[in-house]
């Protein structure tokens, strides 16, 4: 049995292509007809235009959400915390209380 299913010979093809063999179990046998979810189809939003504000928006939203790709965070708080001890020590250098 074990040799049954590692040849694959349980696996059913999805759609009549034999190419593409799934478990007979697999959600993806219960969907026959996806053209209904292809883009092309689709068309509430094919013509509409961003306005120059909404485009702004959509790109601080975009920097925002993929910052963690291209920066290391952990290293950033910890540069933000160092520039405000900083900054206030040299705020209290004004003053009469100093750090240690």
């Amino acid at each position: 049995k074990a040799l049954y299913h590692e040849h694959g010979k349980h696996l059913i093809p999805w759609m009549g292509d034999r190419k593409i063999l799934i478990d007979r179990y697999d959600g993806r046998g219960h969907l026959h007809d996806l053209s209904e979810y292809d883009a092309e189809y689709t068309s509430w939003n094919r013509d509409y235009q961003l306005t120059e504000e909404e485009a702004r928006i959509d790109a601080l939203c975009d920097e925002e959400r993929y910052l963690a790709l291209h920066t290391d965070l952990l290293e950033e708080e910890a540069r933000q915390e160092e520039e405000y001890r900083r900054l206030s020590m040299a705020l209290a250098d004004e003053g009469s209380y100093n750090e240690v």
